[in-house]
């Protein structure tokens, strides 16, 4: 089983880039919060998580995933574009205690759980059941079929929405 160890910001506008580290301490990448535009700031900033974009960065700077917010005033969907491919994150919630979320990655399907009363958010593989159970945050991925920065971003979007 792989530790991984991340930050969350003190603020969840930050747009500074946080870094991650594996069990020994070297960084393997950074994960970074970002807006389009400065109306989408300020949307944010006034009424709260309305536009949450995300990209995650390998050791090198390189850029390896993007995660677009494409709202509507019903459910929340999110494009997360790897190098190879472009994902669905779909909210599935009905009760805003228990955070419901489908992932769809190369047919395959995920259900993220995270309950109010819980510090856990769970990643589980709808066919196998395995799990990535996550403040400093400690990120333990148990079958390596999503890698870290796949996690960080989906754990990081699954966390603001609280």
């Amino acid at each position: 089983m792989k530790e991984y160890y991340l930050n969350l910001p003190l603020l969840k506008q930050s747009t500074k880039k946080y870094t991650i580290h594996n069990s020994d301490g070297e960084k393997i990448g950074e994960w970074q919060r970002y807006y389009k535009n400065k109306f989408q700031f300020l949307i944010d900033l006034l009424i709260g998580h309305f536009y949450f974009n995300l990209k995650v960065y390998d050791s090198s700077s390189n850029l390896v995933i993007q995660s677009f917010h494409q709202s509507n005033w019903f459910r929340d969907v999110w494009k997360i574009k790897t190098n190879q491919d472009c994902n669905i994150l779909k909210s599935v919630t009905k009760i805003k205690t228990n955070l419901r979320y489908e992932y769809t990655c190369n047919n395959r399907i995920f259900l993220i759980k995270h309950d109010i009363g819980s510090r856990k958010i769970k990643i589980q593989d709808v066919q196998t059941i395995t799990l990535v159970p996550p403040r400093k945050i400690v990120i333990r991925i148990q079958d390596p079929i999503i890698d870290i920065y796949t996690a960080t971003c989906l754990f990081y979007t699954v966390a603001t929405q609280i």
